[in-house]
């Protein structure tokens, strides 16, 4: 892919973001983008399974199971095996996570304000429109993305 085309321009520009939000969230709150984007999942549908964590955050179950973890060394997170079926595992945020996200996502916050500041508001809204729009087309399914908002 070549330099300054939109294809290229999207991924390197959502890359470098999602570094930086990955130190700063590691130096100033102890967890990473991957912890943080599991906690959105769990804020926006307490008790859920680890497998649906991940069909929601396309990742596999293994690296979920591998992120609750360490949130639940944290004390971030419970997780507790389903009376249903003993294979699966109930996740949801305890109350110091549920206070730590929202500390987190302030820190996220900024991090794009800073990001996009540059923009005017009309600026902003158009980009905000058009990847809408992009988000629509990918992920026609809308997972949880009613719930889960980054910054």
């Amino acid at each position: 892919m070549q330099a300054n085309t939109t294809g290229y321009l999207l991924q390197h520009v959502a890359a470098i973001v999602d570094r930086h939000a990955d130190q700063v969230l590691q130096e100033r709150m102890g967890i990473g983008m991957a912890q943080y984007r599991v906690m959105l999942v769990l804020r926006a549908s307490p008790g859920t399974l680890q497998k649906q964590v991940a069909e929601a955050l396309r990742q596999t179950e293994a690296s979920i199971s591998r992120q609750v973890k360490l949130l639940v060394a944290d004390g971030l997170v419970t997780s507790r095996v389903s009376q249903a079926n003993r294979r699966q595992h109930l996740t949801a945020l305890t109350p110091r996570g549920l206070r730590y996200i929202d500390e987190a996502d302030r820190v996220i916050a900024g991090i794009y304000a800073d990001a996009l500041s540059p923009l005017s508001g009309r600026q902003l809204n158009h980009l905000d429109d058009i990847l809408n729009v992009v988000h629509t087309r990918l992920c026609p399914e809308q997972l949880m993305a009613d719930h889960i908002r980054f910054g």
